[in-house]
């Protein structure tokens, strides 16, 4: 009797075992605590950005007073930007580099790319924030926005290997959020993160001309 009993300990073990790593695995990719994560890391991008000295959003404004613009493309299926604007409209704000974060909801006209409307609106971003569900927009506005001084972040799937500059992705083994940059897109973009940035152990660095054949 007592070799069944232990069989029937270790099997009860076992799943006891695996019941607390599939738990414990839920929390670490918990949607609302990516969320989370997210948005602070879109607010420590803004923070350790240095954009050019003729950013039109720079010499128009006094940059110590002038906010730093993230646009908005997609509904934000995740809420990371639900979760920045609760952050963003409490009574401090946040503010990056001494300037207060604002953001910007973009609708893109039905007609033509090319009009006054989406072009203006796209300029007076520092940031563009792509949700998941915006990648059909992002296809949209690439060939416009490549050579503007945009720091560009997106959920999607192969948003870096398109030509975005920051991708966020979630790393199933470890549970954490983790980002691809591509570098090239940076330099294309005039702007340079910061290497607090590119030295996390969280990035991944992606160079274009190592994935031509």
């Amino acid at each position: 009797m007592a070799l069944p009993r232990a069989r029937c300990w270790l099997v009860g073990l076992c799943w006891t075992f695996l019941l607390a790593a599939n738990c414990a695995f839920a929390a670490a990719i918990d949607e609302a605590k990516a969320a989370g994560v997210k948005a602070a890391l879109l607010k420590n991008i803004a923070a350790l950005t240095t954009w050019p000295e003729n950013d039109a959003n720079l010499v128009s404004t006094d940059a110590r007073d002038s906010p730093i613009v993230i646009g908005v493309l997609g509904r934000d299926p995740n809420g990371v930007i639900s979760f920045l604007r609760s952050r963003i409209e409490t009574p401090e704000g946040l503010v990056a580099q001494g300037r207060p974060l604002q953001l910007q909801d973009l609708k893109l006209p039905v007609g033509n790319l090319e009009e006054d409307s989406i072009v203006s609106s796209l300029a007076a971003c520092d940031l563009l924030f792509i949700s998941e569900d915006g990648e059909s927009a992002w296809i949209q506005i690439k060939p416009l926005i490549a050579v503007m001084p945009i720091v560009t972040v997106s959920e999607f799937e192969d948003f870096a290997r398109q030509g975005g500059v920051i991708e966020y992705f979630i790393d199933v083994d470890e549970g954490k959020v983790r980002m691809i940059v591509n570098m090239d897109a940076m330099r294309r973009a005039g702007v340079v993160l910061s290497s607090r940035i590119l030295r996390l152990k969280s990035v991944i660095i992606l160079r274009e001309e190592a994935n031509t054949e």
